[in-house]
């Protein structure tokens, strides 16, 4: 399989956004506009991408997908909820309202089960989410042959799949924000159209940069929008804070309950990126995202993800029981948890990949998660 590190780069550039926008809950100044118009609609590229790199790195449908993907992945999951679990605990402890909930989230967290509860994101980490998702997607696309469906028209079902994510934001937008965006259905969509995207580039389809480019900037001027003017993203209002499945007290619906509406921009530009890498067509953008560096930074991106929440707060208290925090500007945090993450990721993962992979544990280039 022919790896796609302009693909690697784009989401380590994405999963920096992500962290930046989450460090602001730290009490750190964000180096990223704290808008949910800019990191909502960023979760779909996550998923788009993974439904791309499933489809990619296979040949269809694959019974082993499933538990490859665990092997490679889950260990580290579980240390990052191990690693957090005193934290929620303590959390818990002290002056939660929603005792039985949190508890139930916590324990179904390892049992990749608690995004069915209907409860939002919480427990020790709170990035677990889009993992689990992941092993959902990751289960359905072992058993659900999409390539026998769409590699005849796989740009039609790429728009039907798109289509059908927007229709189903109408009736969940009912459901508080929180839950709605975590809940795997939704997500089912965008990988789906990801899994389109791979079978249109497997099959030579071409999408101009210039349609590319315009999707991302119309999502820029979106963005920039959003910014300015963030009344236009909705943020509901719940009806009881310890009831499951919360909803809005008044339902109307909202533009910014399609969640799901830039999985089209971020389908479209992974098509042409991995177009444009193969030799398809030549861009100074791709000669640029495929410098050394990024390439590097690629291998440890899910870890990143899964770690940043969890090493976040307990750099951020050190930092703060040290003085440490008052000796530069805020906006440092940031280096720090990358830092902090790529330090757990090189001592971590080779331990975990010899344990549970029997194989050597030397970093190697990845697609994608």
């Amino acid at each position: 399989m022919h790896k796609l590190h302009t693909l690697n780069t784009v989401r380590v550039v994405m999963e920096f956004l992500i962290v930046s926008h989450h460090i602001t809950d730290l009490g750190s100044e964000n180096l990223v506009p704290h808008s949910y118009g800019i990191t909502t609609p960023l979760m779909s590229f996550f998923f788009v991408l993974s439904g791309f790199v499933a489809m990619h790195s296979t040949d269809g449908l694959d019974r082993t997908y499933l538990a490859r993907r665990l092997r490679k992945t889950y260990p580290f999951f579980l240390l990052m909820w191990v690693a957090g679990f005193p934290k929620a605990v303590v959390d818990l402890i002290h002056g939660n309202a929603c005792m039985t909930q949190e508890w139930i989230y916590l324990f179904l967290q390892p049992l990749c089960l608690s995004t069915l509860m209907g409860w939002g994101i919480s427990g020790s980490n709170m990035t677990s989410w889009y993992y689990i998702d992941l092993v959902f997607l990751w289960l359905i696309y072992s058993f659900i042959d999409i390539k026998c469906w769409a590699q005849g028209h796989p740009l039609k079902y790429m728009t039907l799949f798109y289509v059908l994510s927007l229709l189903l934001c109408v009736p969940l937008f009912y459901f508080d924000s929180e839950v709605m965006k975590i809940l795997p259905v939704l997500r089912l969509c965008e990988f789906f159209m990801g899994c389109c995207a791979a079978l249109s580039f497997r099959q030579d389809y071409k999408i101009r940069g210039e349609v590319a480019l315009s999707l991302l900037v119309v999502y820029l001027i979106f963005v920039v929008f959003t910014v300015i003017y963030p009344q236009t993203w909705k943020m509901k209002i719940e009806t009881d804070q310890c009831a499951l499945w919360k909803h809005d007290k008044d339902f109307q619906f909202h533009p910014s309950g399609l969640i799901t509406v830039t999985s089209i921009v971020w389908a479209v530009v992974i098509h042409w990126l991995a177009c444009t890498e193969s030799g398809q067509e030549d861009s100074v953008l791709v000669h640029v995202l495929q410098f050394e560096f990024f390439k590097s930074l690629s291998n440890f991106s899910l870890h990143l993800y899964l770690s940043h929440a969890v090493t976040g707060p307990w750099l951020d208290n050190f930092l703060n029981v040290t003085g440490i925090k008052t000796w530069f500007s805020k906006e440092y945090h940031l280096i720090f948890v990358y830092v902090m993450s790529y330090a757990l990721y090189a001592k971590v993962q080779p331990i975990l990949d010899f344990y549970f992979n029997h194989k050597s544990a030397a970093p190697q280039a990845v697609t994608a998660v």
